[in-house]
């Protein structure tokens, strides 16, 4: 009995066993079997007339591949650390015919490169296994619009390995509020060079309204403080403005100071004061105070600006005294006068005055003394 590689799975005694027969004693094929074949008959062909000849025989047994014969296409994709897991992405079990050679396809996945495929011979005993390993792509990353601009932290531009954690770096600028990524940033590194811009809000200041002080207000010395506040936007501090200074107008040398400015809360507080002098003439002593946004050549010099006025107001005289009489007030117009006690002659007065202004006297007065 030649099996060609088959096993005969009949029990001794109920088939003719191979060796010595007798001459014309009929022959009872055994079963037989073998993996991945399907047992067609036997070569010459056995019948149930079919008996010993003279001078011997062999007889073949003859098979048919399955066309059910199972393989195993394992699938593999490199991890973030670039080696493979044990467990397979994905495993395809295929049949095919015992004995014939396959082409297994490879698959399709976003940021990996399919590798070439492979041709096999399909085992018979089902044991055929491909395996595909799908190396990860990497991707430029770049952060734009951080000209200028302090980055800490985030993933580092350059090359990022697909799925790889993307963190946005923190950015800050000066004169500027950040805003915003676009386009937004995902958790993680998609297919594909990628830049994401930074988005700025510029920091702008208001103008605002002119203030008016009037000196006769206080009676420390002549000094009068202003507080101006400025409206602002997209502000997170001191350093988004240039230090406030005087634009225009009189300005520190005719009495003028920045004593001390601050942000909270989008405003900016800026406090000035004006100190006159005995020179200082009665009217008007104007300043205009400018506050600039820092990093200001991108956005224009955005700036505001706020007049300060300082009004001497009339002086209010209560008394006037000469060296030998007194001029006592007798009417609110602004007129003194006095009954004469003598003929009016030629002399020299000594003139004083009062006032209920304590700011007054930095003032120069004038009077006109008429003798009736």
């Amino acid at each position: 009995w030649a099996t060609d590689g088959g096993t005969i799975t009949s029990e001794v005694g109920t088939y003719t066993a191979a060796g010595q027969v007798k001459y014309e004693e009929p022959i009872v094929a055994p079963t037989v079997t073998k993996t991945g074949y399907t047992h067609t008959g036997w070569y010459p062909s056995i019948t149930s007339e079919t008996k010993m000849p003279i001078g011997g025989v062999t007889f073949t047994a003859t098979w048919t591949p399955n066309t059910d014969t199972k393989y195993t296409v394992k699938h593999y994709k490199q991890t973030l650390k670039g080696n493979y897991s044990d467990t397979p992405d994905d495993t395809d079990e295929l049949e095919g015919e015992t004995g014939a050679s396959v082409t297994p396809n490879v698959k399709t996945y976003e940021g990996f490169p399919a590798p070439e495929k492979q041709t096999v011979t399909i085992a018979a005993d089902e044991s055929t296994v491909v395996t595909y390993k799908y190396t990860r792509n990497e991707y430029a990353l770049t952060w734009a619009g951080i000209e200028g601009a302090t980055v800490t932290g985030g993933t580092a531009a350059g090359q990022v390995l697909y799925g790889a954690t993307l963190t946005a770096p923190t950015v800050t600028k000066v004169g500027y509020k950040f805003s915003s990524w676009n386009p937004s940033v995902p958790a993680t590194m998609p297919a594909s060079e990628v830049t994401y811009t930074a988005q700025w809000a510029a920091v702008t200041v208001s103008n605002a309204a002119a203030q008016t002080v009037n000196v006769t207000e206080s009676g420390d010395a002549g000094k009068q403080t202003a507080t101006l506040t400025f409206t602002t936007a997209n502000a997170s501090g001191n350093g988004d403005f240039n230090a406030p200074v005087f634009e225009s107008g009189e300005g520190t040398a005719n009495g003028w100071a920045i004593s001390e400015w601050s942000y909270a809360d989008n405003k900016v507080t800026v406090k000035v004061t004006y100190t006159a002098a005995a020179a200082t003439t009665q009217g008007d002593h104007v300043a205009t105070v400018k506050l600039s946004v820092n990093n200001s050549d991108t956005y224009g010099g955005k700036s505001a600006t706020y007049n300060i006025t300082v009004t001497a107001k009339d002086i209010d005289i209560t008394s006037i005294t000469f060296a030998n009489e007194t001029v006592t007030l007798l009417s609110t117009d602004g007129t003194y006068t006095q009954a004469a006690t003598v003929a009016p002659t030629n002399h020299t007065e000594t003139l004083t005055y009062t006032s209920s202004k304590p700011f007054s006297t930095l003032f120069p007065v004038s009077f006109t003394i008429l003798f009736q």
